[in-house]
């Protein structure tokens, strides 16, 4: 590196590098959210869902063509969309004093303004890091949500990627029955990584 500016969040991750602007992205809360509701949920992959329950956090996520994912929940769930983005929006009337860095074409590409509306990473959890019944979040989970990746679940038969909330905690629940012929019941880690928020503001 040279002369910039870069920005880490809590977790080490790099939110913003001046000398590298195609590299700072940043993941923004689509405007209105968070929404209650028990419909299916559709966004473009590249776009992170994050959601909680009062209880059982369950569904299934499908991929209608190659730029589109589904949620469907079986339950009611409040969620917020984030998306990955390379500028600043809506920063007007958000205090009068800050620190913003624009690009040449005069885009702003960071701001403190807005770090009162931003995503909270809490935790970050690597692909195949956790097993069925692992713990994700300890604390009040009020107004903490868990991303919504690959997931699913059959009646009787187990879940895949979903979770457990409590008052205090929320659990990984990813165990599939494979009947006695075939072990019984087994346990199965993440597929992708998962991410623990709340949102700011």
């Amino acid at each position: 590196m040279g002369y910039g500016l870069e920005f880490y969040g809590a977790n080490g991750q790099l939110i913003f590098d001046s000398e590298n602007f195609g590299d700072a992205e940043v993941l923004s809360p689509r405007d209105g959210d968070p929404i209650t509701t028990s419909s299916p949920i559709t966004v473009a992959q590249s776009d992170l869902i994050f959601a909680r329950a009062s209880t059982n956090l369950f569904g299934i996520v499908t991929y209608p063509n190659s730029t589109q994912k589904t949620f469907t929940p079986e339950q009611s769930i409040s969620y917020f969309v984030a998306k990955k983005t390379s500028t600043i929006t809506n920063i007007s009337g958000s205090g009068d004093y800050g620190l913003e860095i624009k690009s040449a074409s005069g885009t702003t590409t960071f701001s403190t303004k807005r770090a009162d509306s931003s995503v909270n990473i809490q935790k970050i959890y690597d692909d195949k890091e956790l097993t069925h019944n692992d713990t994700v979040y300890s604390g009040s989970t009020t107004d903490i949500y868990v991303s919504i990746g690959h997931m699913w679940r059959s009646v009787g038969t187990g879940t895949w990627n979903c979770y457990v909330f409590s008052s205090n905690s929320i659990t990984f629940s990813s165990q599939i029955n494979l009947g006695s012929l075939f072990g019984g019941t087994i346990s199965i880690p993440n597929m992708g990584s998962v991410l623990v928020a709340s949102l700011r503001g």
